[in-house]
């Protein structure tokens, strides 16, 4: 195995404990936020993440510029050139997001009406939104500092920094709302976590590398016309983004109302824990492809979309599906009663998530090779199908109209991101089929169905306790994974390569690699 595919399976593991470890925190925070705030306060900080995703999108696409081209000037050891590129990002978000506060600030009362938010809670729901804006603008401009740790490809130290941030932010949760604070607790912890989560990574990079040489020209026109003219690519593909993650809560907010919002997002996020996993290997793929680039390796390129597309696809698709067949279940241990709206909302969303993670690798790698208007004529497709479906869907089917109109923009979008990608590098969509899809697919679907029957005959009826339950679905989770493992060995899934490849990373760590055999 190549050096790069080494240094990209490193930086995925890396991404991917930290990314696990808080996607648990914010699962088990869930519950105990629902049940301190009550279903319409919950619904409020829900929609506070679509304020976050509108910070986000409105970055002019620089979060990814960032790291491309922080990734291409520490590779080439220039720094005069990363320190430009830094301050001068700096410099342009402060801008940008200046703005964006004053709007919220001014149209304070506009949400308060919008989402129809009972006057009791209006000051208090004032107050975390006017918060909510300055944090996130604050934590845009200085995730330069964290971008550029991963643009030096130093995934493990980004990632501690990001776990101590998210623990800390889960005490003082706990402590907050415990409290009597309600929401304005969680603004306090918002704020904690973003000092500790900006603070450590300037910190290091200020003290361990030594990268930082602060100067006044710096702040350089040019270097943000750069920046600008491969992040407004970005901006399209960004807005899209916040398009079709959040229009949902927005628009079931507007139409319907907060408690709906609260069902919502319960469902939506089973399903974020299979698009975080899914995605984990994708974010280190962007540093690699720029570096590899630079010496215009396209064949190599290439390849690590074939295998990065199946590796991920192959060990994704057994959790998508276990969380697809389990997701009453995991539902009901998890929050503490049964939410079948919310377990419909998670099974709908599972199944798009699972179409649109083959699109992943493809993603980066036009990113990577600083092409992002390639992703920018798929973005536009989901977009504008997603907002189309949702304003008609709604008003026809109400919740459910809100509901399904995000899984098929995003189906119809992946499928044509993929058949647009395979022209441009010549890979035979059948062949990709049968070589990707086809058998993880298939084994996945049967071993789950086997494992929720036995699950529902001797489990479920018997024992009803919640951690109990957990404790259950976790060990039926590992099971239902190793066998998927062994299944697709046992149908020759895997090539020599690949059993080489997992062996010598995994083979003393996961069951089911230490058995195989090579030829």
């Amino acid at each position: 195995m190549n050096n790069n595919t080494e240094k990209l399976f490193r930086n995925t593991l890396f991404n991917s404990v930290g990314r696990i470890i808080v996607a648990g925190i914010q699962l088990l925070l869930l519950p105990y936020i629902l049940s301190n705030l009550g279903t319409i306060k919950f619904g409020i900080w829900a929609l506070v993440s679509v304020l976050m995703g509108i910070f986000l999108a409105f970055d002019f696409g620089t979060s990814s510029a960032f790291l491309k081209y922080f990734s291409e000037y520490y590779s080439k050891e220039d720094y005069e050139l990363l320190n430009r590129v830094l301050f001068s990002g700096m410099a342009f978000l402060t801008i940008v997001s200046s703005p964006l506060i004053i709007v919220v600030f001014l149209f304070n009362q506009f949400l308060i009406e919008w989402f129809s938010i009972p006057s009791y809670i209006a000051s208090e729901a004032i107050f975390v939104f006017k918060s909510a804006s300055i944090i996130y603008a604050c934590s845009n401009i200085f995730s330069v500092f964290q971008a550029l740790i991963n643009g030096m490809q130093r995934m493990h130290i980004s990632n501690v920094i990001l776990v101590f941030a998210h623990t800390t932010y889960a005490f003082l949760v706990v402590y907050f709302l415990s409290a009597g604070f309600g929401l304005i607790g969680l603004i306090y912890a918002l704020i904690g976590q973003v000092f500790i989560l900006h603070g450590l990574s300037f910190l290091y990079i200020l003290k361990y590398t030594r990268l930082l040489h602060f100067k006044i020209y710096y702040f350089n026109f040019f270097k943000t016309k750069m920046l600008l003219k491969y992040g407004i690519k970005m901006q399209i593909n960004n807005f899209a983004n916040l398009i079709n993650t959040q229009v949902d809560k927005t628009i079931i907010g507007y139409f319907i109302n907060l408690p709906a919002v609260a069902v919502y997002e319960v469902g939506q996020k089973i399903s974020s824990i299979g698009r975080m996993i899914g995605g984990l290997g994708f974010s280190a793929l962007v540093p690699v492809v720029s570096e590899m680039s630079v010496t215009n390796r396209m064949a190599i390129i290439k390849n690590i979309y074939f295998k990065g597309t199946r590796y991920i696809f192959a060990f994704t698709i057994p959790i998508f599906t276990f969380l697809f067949f389990f997701a009453s279940h995991i539902i009901n241990y998890w929050i503490g009663k049964f939410l079948p709206e919310s377990v419909i909302v998670a099974q709908l969303l599972v199944v798009s998530i699972s179409i649109n993670i083959l699109t992943g690798t493809g993603v980066m790698i036009v990113r990577g090779l600083g092409y992002p208007e390639k992703e920018t004529h798929y973005a536009l497709v989901t977009m504008s199908l997603n907002i189309f479906l949702s304003l008609i869907l709604v008003r026809i089917f109400g919740f459910w109209g809100a509901v399904v109109a995000s899984p098929i923009s995003v189906s119809v979008g992946s499928i044509y991101f993929i058949s647009s990608f395979h022209r441009i590098f010549h890979i035979k969509n059948v062949k990709y089929l049968i070589d990707v899809i086809v058998i993880p697919f298939t084994v996945s679907v049967i071993t789950c169905i086997v494992y929720i029957f036995f699950f529902n005959l001797i489990i479920f009826p018997y024992f009803h306790g919640r951690l109990i339950g957990i404790l259950f679905l976790a060990l039926f989770a590992f099971l239902a994974y190793i066998t998927y493992i062994l299944l697709t060995n046992c149908l020759n899934y895997w090539n020599q390569e690949d059993k080489l490849f997992l062996k010598k990373r995994f083979g003393n760590k996961i069951v089911g690699f230490n058995n195989w055999k090579l030829e």
